[in-house]
């Protein structure tokens, strides 16, 4: 991403030790649940169905892991093929902060557009064609967040209004 944050791919066999070095600090009891929901997609790698692989944004300034991310692939919205972005949490201290190193923008709006739609999008695009990052907002002023990021809403596609899938398109 750039010299201040770098993100680095975290193995199945490596999960484990990750996550005794980094603890989230989930400050909302339903993130930790997801998480947790989530984070089974990323051990069980030899389910066929199973893509999700844990990317974790470390800061090299502070020194310290700032977030996580989720990232897999899905078919859940209208047969539409598309990345996923299973799961996002940017640790608190980091939100809302428009970083100088990421060209003034969030750290969130980086990892989104930049990181998986820019790097891993691109490349996915052009190498199976997938041109689709899908996610599910956690709430409405986090759907809000993704609108401003030109996340579009597909009405009708969650099993409630506030779960509707967003996507974007590469």
């Amino acid at each position: 991403m750039n010299n201040r944050f770098q993100i680095k791919q975290i193995e199945a066999s490596e999960l484990n030790h990750f996550l005794d070095l980094y603890k989230p600090d989930f400050d909302y009891k339903k993130v930790n649940e997801i998480f947790e929901d989530t984070l089974e997609l990323c051990f069980d790698q030899d389910d066929v169905l199973s893509t999700n692989v844990i990317h974790a944004c470390y800061d090299t300034k502070e020194e310290k892991y700032c977030a996580i991310l989720n990232i897999g692939t899905t078919t859940a919205i209208d047969d539409l093929v598309s990345i996923n972005v299973e799961f996002l949490f940017i640790e608190k201290a980091y939100r809302n902060i428009k970083f100088k190193e990421l060209n003034d923008i969030k750290l969130s709006k980086s990892l989104l557009v930049d990181y998986i739609a820019s790097n891993i999008g691109t490349r996915i695009k052009s190498e199976i064609g997938i041109n689709i990052i899908s996610i599910t907002p956690i709430n409405e002023k986090v759907r809000r967040t993704y609108e401003e990021m030109n996340f579009m809403t597909i009405d009708g596609s969650g099993s409630k209004k506030e779960e509707d899938w967003m996507i974007y398109y590469i």
